[in-house]
């Protein structure tokens, strides 16, 4: 933006970006259909595309996080903002965080991982202090490891297929095998040499 008169009693701008796209998408879902993507912004909430428009639509403010796209019914969708708040559109918004703890630093990370299980699109987890899993498609989450590691911190990446579930913060990753269990066991891998993990910049996890 650019402003002729800065030293006025009212400022005005105007736009320069001639189309200048400078968005940062934190993560993002494309619908089954192919035609729906959702993001989670920066600053500018969480963004929407349907083809075979040229533009954006921001369904959501904050700073847009981790967001999901039933792959059974592309009208369902999920989306975070900052400190693992989650919302659902089914296709209307509505709160999606019953038996989540406060959304703040000492719960989650600002940009929390959620994530839904393509074997079962009721089934979606999000991590922060503990592991949250819902079963009924957001309705209520239930804490499944009531008492994590000490030397746990909150994870930014995370990866879910059926009983198979990682998530992953700077210092430490946590897996279970049996994650659709009632009470789901847990493994914890120091990324480092316990007891002084070596914090490390996680980009990302994949199955195989």
């Amino acid at each position: 933006y650019r402003s002729s008169n800065a030293a006025a009693g009212t400022t005005t701008f105007a736009s320069i970006n001639n189309r200048l796209g400078i968005t940062q998408f934190y993560f993002g879902a494309v619908a089954s259909s192919g035609d729906v993507v959702i993001g989670g912004t920066q600053d500018n909430g969480t963004l929407s595309w349907q083809s075979p428009s040229t533009s954006w639509t921001r369904i959501l403010g904050g700073d847009g996080g981790a967001c999901a796209s039933d792959p059974g019914n592309s009208s369902t969708k999920y989306v975070t903002v900052q400190y693992g708040d989650v919302y659902k559109f089914a296709p209307t918004l509505q709160a999606a965080n019953a038996g989540l703890p406060s959304h703040d630093s000492s719960n989650f990370a600002f940009i929390a991982p959620l994530v839904l299980d393509p074997l079962n699109s009721s089934r979606l987890w999000i991590g922060g202090s503990h592991l949250w899993r819902t079963v009924n498609s957001g309705g209520i989450w239930v804490d499944m490891v009531p008492s994590p590691n000490p030397l746990w911190n909150k994870p930014k990446e995370a990866v879910v297929r059926g009983d198979t579930v990682y998530f992953a913060g700077s210092t430490m990753l946590v897996r279970s095998t049996n994650a659709t269990s009632s009470s789901p066991t847990w493994s914890y891998y120091f990324l480092g040499v316990n007891p002084n993990p070596l914090p490390c910049l996680l980009g990302g996890i994949t199955l195989h």
